[in-house]
């Protein structure tokens, strides 16, 4: 029996396609992870030099995370809850506050001069995360196709 594909395409040559084939995935998951994990360094140096910064926890909080095994995840956060220097006031910073009363069972300042209920005039918005990410998004789709594609030829091409 002859395949569709004429007399130049015997058993040995799609052999020798199928170990490409078979080659190419674990190949492009780490070309992508390498790209995934150069995008995510730069968008925290980026986001790092936009926060703004008054004692440097939010800052040193912005971090990324590389997902473990063979899969090419990678997530960037600003840390709540693990070990190393916690922001939990990020989102307040990014996305700002509203006027609100605060109210407390002691009184508030020093030797409780502004008593046990202060009306917060609210905080302005200082966006730090979401526009760079915004700004580098285009820019890592591109370093991510260019990777797994150099990737594909290069297994095409017996290299």
């Amino acid at each position: 029996m002859t395949s569709g594909f004429g007399s130049g395409f015997g058993k040995k040559a799609l052999a020798r396609l199928d170990r490409k084939f078979e080659r190419m995935p674990r190949a492009m998951i780490a070309a992508a992870r390498e790209s995934l994990e150069a995008s995510a360094g730069e968008i925290t140096r980026a986001q790092k030099r936009l926060v703004p910064e008054r004692t440097g926890a939010l800052r040193d909080a912005i971090m990324f995370e590389v997902s473990p095994g063979e899969t090419a995840a990678v997530a960037i956060f600003v840390n709540y809850t693990n070990a190393g220097p916690k922001a939990p006031y990020a989102h307040l910073v990014e996305f700002g506050t509203a006027p609100h009363v605060i109210e407390s069972d002691k009184p508030m300042g020093r030797r409780g001069q502004f008593g046990r209920r202060v009306q917060h005039p609210g905080t302005d918005p200082q966006p730090f995360f979401y526009p760079v990410y915004r700004i580098y998004r285009r820019r890592v789709r591109a370093r991510l196709s260019r990777a797994t594609r150099k990737v594909a030829k290069d297994i095409a091409n017996g290299r």
